[in-house]
Formats: structure tokens, C-alpha cells, sequence
């Protein structure tokens, strides 16, 4: 098992190295006005994030606001550019988030090495 050089951060960005691989943590932003979600619904939406690579691992999504009975999470990169987010409702009437806020993704790249 290789041995693991450590954990290193270089302007906002994670890195971790092993003989092996490299793994980068890269922040985006990216503009989302999500459509309503249904009452005790999760659904997926797409939208652009430039920069995100097909072959990125979508960790994590920051939403700037918080709304009472909704939750976002990371989906998935479903191609170059594109994030799928997760909108879940967790009440009984439907939510409409808050439109044009500026989201923050983080998603993890591995590189063989």
C-alpha cells in the first residue's frame, strides 16, 4: 500500500497525493432559478456550472439562502459544464427556491499518477 504524502491546500483548492493518485477539491459557481418542486418530492435539475469536467465527483453544494421545508444536495456531473442538483420538499404544499442565486459546487478530480 502506498504511502500517503498528505494533504495539501493551494488557493481555496484541496489536494491529496499518493503514489497512486491525486485527488483536487475545485470550487464553481454557477447561476440556478430551479423550477418548483411537489409537495414530499425530490427531484433533479440541471444546470451550468463552466469548468466542471465529465469525469469530476459532484461532493458538495452550498446554496446561499436556507428555506424552511426544502433541502438541496449534490447530484451528479452529467456532462462537461452540467450539474444535476437534487431539490427535496419536505412538506406538505410545493416550494419554489428562491431564483438567480449564485450556487457554490465542489467536486473532487482524480488523476492516476
Amino acid at each position: 500500500m502506498a504511502q500517503t504524502e498528505g494533504y495539501k491546500e493551494t488557493s481555496g483548492f484541496g489536494r491529496f497525493d499518493t503514489n497512486e493518485c491525486s485527488m483536487q477539491i475545485y470550487e464553481y459557481r454557477g447561476v440556478v432559478s430551479a423550477a418548483a418542486v411537489a409537495a414530499n418530492t425530490t427531484v433533479e435539475e440541471g444546470f451550468v456550472f463552466t469548468g466542471v469536467k465529465s469525469t469530476d465527483v459532484l461532493i458538495a453544494v452550498h446554496k446561499p439562502t436556507a428555506q424552511a421545508g426544502l433541502s438541496v444536495g449534490p447530484g451528479r456531473v452529467s456532462s462537461a459544464d452540467t450539474v444535476q442538483l437534487l431539490f427535496e420538499n419536505h412538506t406538505a404544499a410545493p416550494i419554489t427556491p428562491t431564483g438567480s442565486q449564485t450556487y457554490k459546487v465542489y467536486v473532487a478530480r482524480f488523476t492516476v499518477v
